[in-house]
């Protein structure tokens, strides 16, 4: 049965957690939907 090499590179464990740092502390900048707004846009998708 032949089998497949695939490519893992080995991510340094700083540089993810810097990685996941930033992308938090970008997200955090949007502030979140009220319930009510929450309400109002997920009728306006069904």
């Amino acid at each position: 049965m032949p089998t497949t090499k695939t490519s893992q590179k080995k991510v340094n464990p700083t540089l993810s957690a810097d990685m996941v740092r930033s992308y938090l502390h970008e997200i955090g900048r949007v502030p979140l939907l009220s319930h009510e707004q929450e309400i109002v846009y997920g009728k306006q998708v069904q």
